[in-house]
């Protein structure tokens, strides 16, 4: 089943997309959570309140939610060694509640949804 805007807009919900096409399955990013998790130049602001879709080649894979945003250092995510900086931004968090992962998880990403290179988009 495919995923348009309207789809997350009618659930109520407001989402952040992030693609972790290249990212999943390397070391210390083996799930989808550790994948997703890390070093975003967001608006830290505007991710606040958002659940977050963790897609991987157009399809979402997991439905997570974030505690907390905190910058990307080593202070905050002593478990990541690369690229620390602190004007990017990385989230602590875990999996959404079960009707809502189910709602999303195994959708694809409808022609309405283009990061346009970009690793995430918030939507809707």
């Amino acid at each position: 089943m495919l995923l348009n805007r309207s789809d997350i807009r009618d659930n109520g919900d407001k989402a952040l997309l992030v693609i972790v096409n290249n990212e999943l399955g390397k070391p210390g990013k083996e799930t989808p959570y550790n994948a997703a998790r890390f070093h975003w130049k967001i608006n830290v602001q505007k991710a606040l309140d958002r659940i977050i879709l963790v897609s991987v080649d157009r399809k979402i894979v997991e439905v997570l939610i974030a505690d907390e945003w905190l910058p990307a250092t080593r202070e905050h995510f002593p478990e990541f060694t690369n690229a620390l900086t602190s004007d990017k931004f990385g989230f602590v968090g875990g999996l959404a509640y079960e009707d809502t992962r189910s709602y999303y998880i195994g959708r694809r990403l409808g022609d309405d949804i283009r990061s346009y290179g970009s690793g995430f988009m918030y939507l809707p």
